[in-house]
């Protein structure tokens, strides 16, 4: 299943931007400008009405943890870094289409699926938290739009029952492969996992990436990943705002991450042996060998091995043809000067 934004011979890149933008709409602003600049096919936001996202007692428990913005409840923490509404994100859209960037967002509540419908998303994104969440999937997935699904928590069996109940209503979707875990350290990755879901599934698999570094994304390539989703900050200083910023990549990383990417494809080609023309007449054939002649020698006089020798350049018979040279009958007068080939041979 190939989509509008992504295939089997195309990267695409997400730039998870999340919360980062800590609630600040000209920092967010000033973010989708650096992933354009930075090489990203994308900018993501996140979308949620607290109120049907969360139960009360959630929301209005005591939020003590570090990443507290000198508030009292997790409802005023939430409401702090979730505060972009419909104005933010219509600013937000008009910025990403005057730069060139897909701007898209993912929901979580079947509120957010309709303010983003409103909006006119061009897709959606799943959070790994919600990929049990069949009926905010099918919600999602009536919409008719390209969807990216994040499978952290999920095993095969899982993917499969979501795979089967989602190809029925809208074919255009890819998984991310994902671990739910912040951050992930090598030991957490299991690349091996995303060969295992490209057999599993025809469509293209995607990487969401939630690891501080930039190798796994390269091995995750290798894997059979041509989606790729990496977290986004100006500062990862700013995790006592949000924790995802301690392992979000900043711009100089976002920038290397993307130009190396998009580099891969290119570098690895389609497996078919092609030898240019400067490769066969430069190196290989000044210092490749040919067959030469050790002495001068008349016509009809026979080669053998003591009169043949293996130097540079590669401008007659190989050495690989040696055997089939010793023996032969000269059909010419030859200098060491002259160029051993196969039309003065018999």
């Amino acid at each position: 299943m190939e989509s509008q934004f992504w295939n089997d011979n195309k990267i695409f890149i997400v730039t998870e931007i999340g919360c980062n933008h800590n609630g600040d709409l000209e920092l967010c602003k000033k973010m989708f400008i650096k992933a354009k600049e930075c090489g990203a096919d994308a900018v993501k936001l996140q979308k949620r009405y607290n109120d049907k996202t969360f139960t009360k007692a959630i929301l209005n428990a005591p939020y003590q943890s570090e990443y507290a913005q000198k508030t009292g409840t997790y409802r005023e923490h939430r409401e702090y870094l979730d505060r972009f509404d419909k104005k933010e994100f219509t600013e937000l859209k008009k910025l990403a289409d005057d730069i060139g960037i897909i701007f898209f967002a993912t929901p979580f509540d079947f509120e957010s699926v309709d303010f983003l419908a409103s909006l006119d998303m061009p897709l959606y994104k799943v959070a790994s938290c919600d990929f049990r969440n069949i009926p905010l999937i099918e919600y999602i997935a009536k919409l008719g739009k390209p969807m990216l699904l994040s499978t952290g928590g999920a095993d095969y069996k899982t993917m499969d029952f979501v795979y089967n109940k989602l190809v029925k209503i809208n074919i255009d979707f890819a998984f991310l492969y994902c671990v739910s875990k912040y951050p992930n350290s090598d030991a957490d990755l299991n690349l091996n996992c995303i060969s295992v879901m490209r057999k599993l599934f025809p469509m293209s698999i995607g990487f969401s990436s939630h690891h501080p570094g930039l190798w796994p994304l390269s091995s995750a390539y290798h894997a059979g990943a041509r989606i790729f989703e990496m977290h986004f900050t100006f500062n990862r200083a700013w995790a006592n705002i949000n924790k995802d910023h301690a392992f979000s990549l900043e711009p100089q990383a976002l920038r290397k991450a993307c130009y190396d990417l998009k580099r891969i494809p290119t570098m690895m080609g389609y497996g078919e042996r092609i030898i240019s023309e400067e490769e066969k007449m430069g190196f290989v054939h000044k210092f490749g060998k040919s067959l030469h002649l050790t002495a001068a020698m008349e016509k009809g006089d026979m080669l053998t091995a003591d009169k043949v020798s293996i130097k540079a350049p590669a401008d007659g018979i190989e050495p690989l043809r040696i055997n089939d040279v010793i023996g032969k009958i000269l059909l010419c007068d030859c200098s060491t000067a002259d160029i051993l080939t196969e039309d003065i041979l018999e």
